[in-house]
């Protein structure tokens, strides 16, 4: 679950962890020089073997966590001022991939699907539209670019060869 995340815009690093009792994840403020900072927002769990997935906004005002297998995500507000959003993803359950749209208006997540992977562009209603099928792929992710203009997308395929060697 140790991981990081930047948001450009704000100039603000984090790095996410398992509380020591397993019961939470705890998201602080990094800095490069400086090493860990303040606790940003941290969320309690249920199931803590279940796969999370967490990004920070591009202005770095909400962090959203996504528990993968369900669907659901979580977004609270950096300061305590807003609202916690709680909502699943319709129609769609296995999530992988996670990261903000660059202005803020839903996420990029991926799904496998029978003929390989698909990302989706969700909304913070929970409204799910497919963007990309890879098929044969076994994950596809997309990362806006900080000024909003672009988009990096990605994906893993899987492919093979069959040989038939004879008299070796």
């Amino acid at each position: 679950m140790a991981s990081h995340r930047c948001a450009p815009r704000a100039g603000l690093c984090a790095f996410a962890e398992r509380s020591a009792d397993q019961k939470r994840i705890v998201i602080t403020a990094l800095d490069l020089v400086k090493g860990r900072g303040r606790e940003l927002v941290h969320f309690d769990f249920a199931v803590p073997t279940e796969f999370y997935v967490w990004d920070i906004s591009l202005d770095a005002s909400r962090i959203a966590l996504l528990q993968a297998a369900l669907g659901k995500i979580v977004i609270l507000p950096v300061e305590t001022r807003g609202e916690r959003r709680d909502f699943t993803v319709k129609s769609w359950k296995g999530l992988a991939s996670f990261d903000w749209t660059a202005d803020g208006s839903g996420f990029f997540s991926s799904a496998l699907t029978a003929r390989g992977s698909v990302l989706l562009r969700v909304d913070v209603n929970g409204d799910a539209r497919v963007l990309w099928e890879v098929r044969g792929g076994t994950s596809v992710w997309a990362v806006p670019s900080p000024d909003g203009q672009h988009l990096v997308l990605s994906s893993f395929l899987v492919g093979g060869n069959i040989w038939t060697i004879k008299d070796f």
